[in-house]
Order: structure tokens, then C-alpha cells, then sequence
């Protein structure tokens, strides 16, 4: 008895601490996140920006929307520890772009529409899924890209760096490599043009 006593003693804190702010904004269709954030965005829904976690964490998310893109800045005067349960949860109808610049960690599903443009500089992590006519990628860092879930009949990318990314195209896959990063292309494209410089590793995925 004494054990159990002590063990809820120990989580009732921590418990406390976690919380979950609703944050309302003017319509936007891009996300821009710079920081150690992790952030998770279901296209598809009304639009909605939930931040959860410590309460320190909940304070040091900036935010604002500025020409239809929900910018999102943490501030890193003093940083927190970045436990799991610290995150940022957004639904949104439709969604163009999203950028992520940071050590976060950043999955994005059900994107659907002509064009979504993906740019990604950091040491992170991104997954990706739905279905485009377009997909523009700009892959910067030494992370984790997984976007073969997300199917393009035309993917644009532009990869440096040193991490390993992943990319679906069913007609047209134009590539750009350069760096040390490992490269897999899904989807059968019929048209595959590349143009790729360092000791990286570009392969067919299925």
C-alpha cells in the first residue's frame, strides 16, 4: 500500500502538468514551424491548432497566421525538456505548403489536392500521406523524410544533406541530389530524370 501511495504521489505532478490549449487563428491553407517542435496535421478537418504539454512548453509557442500560413515559432531562450506528450495537433480543410525547420519531429496525413510543397531543414523526422497531382520537396539536414505514402503523379525534389528520404511518383520523378543521403523512389514513374552529385544512394523502392 505504501508502494502505490508513493508511485501516485510521483505521477500526480506530472500528470498536473499536462495541458491543452486551444488556440484560435485566421484562415490558413500553409504551416511554417521553425524549432524543436513535434507537430501533427490531419488535412481534411475543420481547422483547428491545439497545443499540448507543460505549461512551460504551451508558453513558448509563438504563433500567428500572416498571408494564409500559420506560423509557428518555440521559443529557445530557455529550453524545456521535449517529452513526448509536448505537441501541436492542427486540422485544417485544405493545406498547399508545409515547412519545418527544426529538430522536431512532423507527420502530416490525408493531403489531397493539385499541389502540396514540402520543405524540410533540420535533424528531425517527417512523415507524409495522401494523394496530389504535384508534389514540390525541398530536403535540407541530416533527418528522416518518408513521404512514400504520399502519392504524386509528379514529384519535384531537391535533396541535400546526409539523411534518407523516401518519394512516390506514378508519371514524373525529377530529382536533384547532393550530399551522402540514401534516396528510394516508389511508384513506377514513367519519366525519371536525375541529376545527382555525392557519395549518396538512389534506388527503386518497389
Amino acid at each position: 500500500m505504501f508502494r502505490l501511495t508513493l508511485l501516485a504521489a510521483l505521477l500526480l505532478p506530472s500528470l498536473a502538468l499536462a495541458e491543452d490549449q486551444v488556440r484560435k487563428f485566421d484562415t490558413f491553407y500553409g504551416i511554417n514551424v521553425k524549432g524543436p517542435v513535434s507537430v501533427y496535421v490531419e488535412v481534411g478537418k475543420p481547422q483547428s491548432v491545439t497545443i499540448s504539454g507543460e505549461p512551460d512548453f504551451i508558453r513558448r509557442i509563438n504563433a500567428d497566421v500572416n498571408g494564409g500560413v500559420l506560423r509557428v515559432v518555440y521559443d529557445e531562450t530557455k529550453r524545456t525538456s521535449n517529452k513526448e506528450n509536448n505537441r501541436i495537433t492542427v486540422t485544417v480543410p485544405a493545406l498547399t505548403s508545409y515547412r519545418i525547420l527544426g529538430a522536431g519531429e512532423s507527420r502530416v496525413t490525408n493531403i489531397s489536392g493539385e499541389r502540396i510543397d514540402i520543405s524540410f531543414e533540420g535533424a528531425g523526422a517527417m512523415y507524409a500521406s495522401g494523394k496530389v497531382k504535384l508534389l514540390r520537396m525541398k530536403s535540407q539536414g541530416v533527418g528522416q523524410v518518408t513521404l512514400k505514402d504520399l502519392h504524386a503523379e509528379r514529384a519535384d525534389m531537391d535533396v541535400n544533406g546526409m539523411g534518407d528520404l523516401t518519394v512516390y511518383a506514378s508519371d514524373t520523378l525529377n530529382l536533384v541530389a547532393n550530399g551522402m543521403g540514401s534516396i528510394k523512389y516508389f511508384g513506377h514513374p514513367k519519366h525519371f530524370n536525375k541529376s545527382a552529385n555525392g557519395l549518396g544512394s538512389i534506388t527503386a523502392g518497389d
